[in-house]
């Protein structure tokens, strides 16, 4: 009911403005421009966006656009986050709003990691950087570089992921950008724990520790979480227990989005212990949370977790789901990897239960989707 209230008052205002103003265009623009800074809400944006199309005002335009993206993106709608950045970004192309580029890339940029498009990704966030350079604006910079270094990780490229943090080292005050320096930090770490150089990650944790009463408690959860993962690793189990409990303690309340990272890295310690009845659990809890959020990574590896479990059981039919569960997130999101992989796996699946029909049919799926990669 607050949002209808709302809403009508946008609307009845607009109007009377477009009726009255003696300068309804500059009056129209400057309106919405102040609504967009006082956050107005998506629906509001609509509704503006619905009264003014007509209207030849591209800022105003642009910045209800890029509202409504970055309202999708706070709500993990991030296909659709991305799809009005790009409305954002054609009438920035169309009107010469250099500037508002900048912003518009960075978010293009995280839309597209949070779908696993990391290439685009990557595309997106270099060209933020360039234009930030050209400019001599560097607002974001910094963000878009952190980004950048974690699009590059995304796809085990570790060394450039390390250029783009040691760039921004550089370019930061750590005292008046702490957090982005602890999360610089932490993806610093993480990189040095993917070339498995575990005391180099304990050491550089336990320098970050000392800062604790420094760090964001969401931080602080993710790095417990790390911390555990990485006693995992080194098959020190109670270690490893004590900091997940830690990490699920503070990413319950501080960092609900995330949690299910949580849940879902311990359940590799309770596999390793041998309780698959609490693996089973944390495994399926945290693909639920991972539903809920649009957290496609987590939830492409819990399944890949299942694979190990089943393949081990034989358990053909809990197989045979894991995999048309990853086609179908692949598909949603053209995750090329992904599908093939999915495709392959029942491929040989339905081969070896004899399957044969419908072994071809999804040999059929995947030479079409190679012929038609080969095209583009």
């Amino acid at each position: 009911m607050v949002i209808i209230l709302e809403n009508s008052y946008h609307t009845h205002k607009l109007k009377e403005i477009l009726v009255t103003s003696k300068h309804p265009r500059e009056d129209a623009e400057n309106y919405c421009v102040q609504a967009v800074d006082k956050g107005a809400a998506f629906e509001e944006c609509m509704e503006l966006l619905l009264l003014i199309e007509d209207i030849n005002i591209p800022y105003a335009q642009y910045k209800l656009y890029k509202r409504m993206g970055d309202s999708l993106l706070l709500s993990q709608k991030f296909e659709e986050a991305y799809i009005n950045y790009m409305i954002a970004l054609d009438i920035s192309n169309d009107n010469n709003l250099k500037k508002e580029k900048i912003f518009l890339y960075n978010n293009m940029g995280i839309a597209k990691l949070k779908i696993l498009q990391y290439d685009e990704a990557i595309y997106y966030l270099n060209s933020c950087l360039i234009l930030s350079n050209n400019m001599k604006f560097y607002q974001v910079y910094n963000k878009a570089l952190y980004n950048l270094a974690l699009a590059y990780i995304s796809i085990f490229k570790v060394e450039d992921s390390l250029v783009a943090i040691n760039k921004c080292y550089k370019r930061i005050d750590k005292n008046i950008e702490k957090q982005l320096y602890i999360k610089l930090k932490i993806l610093e770490i993480n990189c040095y724990d993917y070339k498995n150089q575990l005391e180099k990650c304990a050491e550089n944790y336990s320098l970050l520790l000392k800062e604790e009463e420094d760090i964001e408690k969401a931080l602080l959860g993710n790095i417990y979480n790390n911390i555990a993962g990485m006693h995992l690793k080194k098959k020190d189990y109670e270690e490893s227990s004590v900091y997940f409990k830690k990490a699920y303690e503070i990413r319950s309340i501080y960092d609900k989005e995330f949690v299910s990272h949580t849940i879902i890295d311990e359940s590799k310690l309770y596999y390793e212990l041998g309780n698959l009845e609490c693996f089973y659990n944390n495994i399926f809890h945290g693909i639920e949370l991972c539903k809920k959020h649009n957290d496609y990574e987590y939830w492409i590896l819990a399944l890949m977790e299942l694979e190990k479990v089943y393949k081990k059981d034989n358990n053909v039919e809990n197989l045979r789901d894991i995999y048309k569960e990853i086609l179908g997130i692949a598909e949603k999101n053209k995750l090329r990897k992904e599908l093939m992989y999915a495709l392959n796996s029942l491929i040989r699946l339905e081969i070896k239960e004899k399957n044969f029909q419908e072994a071809y049919k999804y040999n059929e799926r995947l030479n079409k989707y190679i012929e038609n990669i080969v095209n583009i």
